[in-house]
């Protein structure tokens, strides 16, 4: 094997530990044409086309569509005024059916302090905001949008547009752009370009524009306990390589050595096992240890479990519902490191499903030389440095290129870890909004 594949391999093993040593966790119309466009389509079995947003889809194949009020209205006058006849009512049960979930959720957190007043200050706006309702039952809708829920019959074909079309829609929404369910992606960013608006960070919650408050299903409400529960009762925090992931307790940070048996402990040993490093191919670890002459790479075979379920396995046992993954995605190809930041939620009884999911990419050309310093003279270094020297890694280019591997992951951590914050404070504002782009 070459010293070059050897150096390219090794650098993995030494970033990661680099990058975990001072990550922000431990320190705290045709098919074709409609994906031009930035809304859902959703074709009905009448012959009618719907264009909006897609809250929740069902496995059934139901699902919930926001649309604009007035184009409803307009485009459909008869359909809109029985649709709208309806909504009242289920405005009425959605009231009603959140405060006896709130009723319920404060019964299961009797010592929770943070958790109660919260509960508490939710169930006081909820029923303030049903007696407004109530006292204006003879006024006509007026909200924005609306949400139209659809049983499977009643849908012929759904074409679904990509995560990104559908928050450009929602922010052509927030600034009032014109016609946003009929014009293409790009005739938006164009309106948004001229109003000046930083189309990259902006964020959208259509959920203040609709009528009453929105019913949420089993599965999104339990995502959104799960949600509150990390921010209120108890944080459980993961990050790692791949399906490699470690346990993180910014309390009790780990230290190189912590992390470095973690990771070459054996077959079995230190959370998610050595299967399945992301970027190595083959048996992930295995082979890195096998290249480097240092066991017969004999490990796990990679895991036919998600890459999550070490993670989700450990908060099961300690019947905590909702859990973060910051985790790099290795590609040993190119210089760019990328750290995604999950929120998971258990929806139901051992199904967990990601409800927030944001990245962060940095070259390690790019890397300033005070964040290189920054790590170099981190005393815990010398530790990672001990370990790759036991290794049989001397190289001072391999070493170096690791650590500039390590400072450009720490960077994207960094970002991630900004962007995951910043979603997880706008979708715990309040307890019925804004919508979770989850399945039923």
């Amino acid at each position: 094997m070459s010293f070059a594949l050897l150096s390219l391999r090794s650098l993995v093993f030494l970033s990661f530990i680099v990058a975990a040593l001072d990550s922000p966790l431990m320190a705290q119309r045709s098919k074709a044409t409609r994906k031009l466009y930035a809304v859902d389509e959703v074709i009905l079995t009448s012959g009618n086309r719907m264009y909006g947003i897609i809250q929740n889809r069902s496995k059934a194949g139901g699902l919930n569509l926001v649309v604009e009020r007035a184009w409803f209205a307009k485009e459909f006058p008869k359909n809109y005024a029985i649709h709208a006849k309806a909504e009242r009512t289920q405005a009425e049960s959605s009231f009603k059916k959140q405060l006896e979930r709130l009723s319920e959720w404060q019964q299961q957190h009797p010592n929770a302090e943070r958790m109660l007043d919260f509960i508490e200050s939710e169930t006081e706006r909820v029923g303030a905001a049903k007696q407004a309702f109530q006292d204006n039952a003879n006024q006509p809708q007026t909200s924005r949008f609306t949400l139209v829920n659809y049983t499977r019959d009643e849908v012929r074909a759904v074409n679904k547009q990509r995560s990104e079309n559908i928050r450009i829609a929602g922010v052509a929404w927030k600034h009032n752009v014109r016609k946003v369910s009929s014009r293409t992606v790009a005739a938006l960013l164009r309106d948004l370009k001229k109003l000046k608006i930083d189309v990259e960070n902006e964020t959208f919650d259509l959920s203040d524009e609709m009528f009453g408050i929105v019913n949420q299903s089993e599965t999104e409400w339990n995502a959104r306990v799960a949600m509150f529960e990390y921010v209120l009762v108890k944080e459980l925090n993961f990050q790692g390589l791949g399906s490699n992931l470690i346990r993180v307790d910014k309390d009790k940070p780990a230290n190189a050595a912590d992390i470095a048996q973690q990771m070459l402990g054996g077959a079995g040993q230190g959370l998610g096992g050595l299967g399945g490093l992301g970027g190595l191919g083959g048996n992930g670890l295995g082979d890195l240890l096998k290249e480097l002459n240092l066991g017969d790479g004999d490990l796990a075979n990679e895991p036919k479990e998600p890459w999550w379920t070490s993670a989700t396995n450990i908060a099961e046992k300690e019947n905590i519902k909702g859990l973060r993954i910051s985790r790099v995605i290795q590609d040993l190809s190119n210089p760019v490191s990328t750290v995604e930041d999950y929120f998971f939620a258990e929806t139901s009884p051992g199904n967990w499903q990601p409800v927030i999911r944001v990245s962060a990419s940095v070259n390690r050309n790019d890397v300033e030389q005070a964040d290189m310093d920054e790590l170099e003279n981190d005393p815990r270094i010398n530790q990672v440095l001990t370990i790759a020297k036991g290794l049989g890694i001397n190289s001072d280019k391999a070493i170096k290129t690791a650590l500039s591997h390590g400072a450009a992951t720490n960077l994207a951590r960094k970002k991630a870890q900004e962007k995951f914050f910043d979603e997880l404070d706008r979708l715990t504002e309040r307890t019925d909004g804004p919508a979770l782009m989850i399945e039923r």
